[in-house]
């Protein structure tokens, strides 16, 4: 039962089990190739495992058959943040209808750099965030983690600065 498949693959992804999640979609992709949901799954996936060039090529078939998914066009602007051309990511994500997900993917990004002690694209992640998503969500948990990345960079009146805009 294909949705159900689906289901399980998300959750295999979702509980770190991107293996599983990537072979039970290739299979499907392979007995289903225009099902748009498994190729949108299967792209997801192989992002989510830094696997962006297939990640590309499956989200590429998706726009193949449906040229305005905007769902494709989420994923292609999360790999495009991935790979820092926020320009191009801007383009993407300019008519998302998931910005709540997208607000989520945006910080957990920028914290993810910011741990890493990378606070120059921690910071360029949570500004690109705050200005594509501004009229789409809540953005304070990016503003606020944001000063909190200024803070750890011992930047307290920018890190001040922003926390008072939230």
């Amino acid at each position: 039962y294909t949705p159900a498949m689906q289901l399980m693959a998300k959750v295999y992804s979702r509980t770190e089990r991107h293996d599983k999640a990537i072979k039970m979609l290739t299979r499907m992709a392979e007995n289903s190739p225009e099902n748009i949901t498994t190729l949108l799954g299967l792209g997801a996936t192989y992002s989510e495992v830094g696997e962006l060039a297939k990640a590309k090529l499956t989200l590429a078939k998706v726009k193949e058959l449906d040229p305005n998914n905007k769902e494709a066009d989420d994923e292609l602007g999360k790999i495009a943040m991935k790979e820092g051309n926020i320009d191009l990511a801007q383009k993407f994500l300019a008519e998302t209808e998931n910005a709540e997900e997208l607000g989520r993917f945006f910080n957990n990004l920028g914290i993810g750099l910011v741990a890493r002690g990378d606070y120059e694209n921690g910071l360029r992640t949570y500004e690109a965030g705050i200005n594509i998503l501004q009229d789409k969500t809540k953005i304070n948990f990016l503003r606020y983690n944001m000063s909190l990345a200024f803070r750890k960079m011992g930047e307290f009146e920018k890190a001040f600065s922003i926390l008072a805009a939230c």
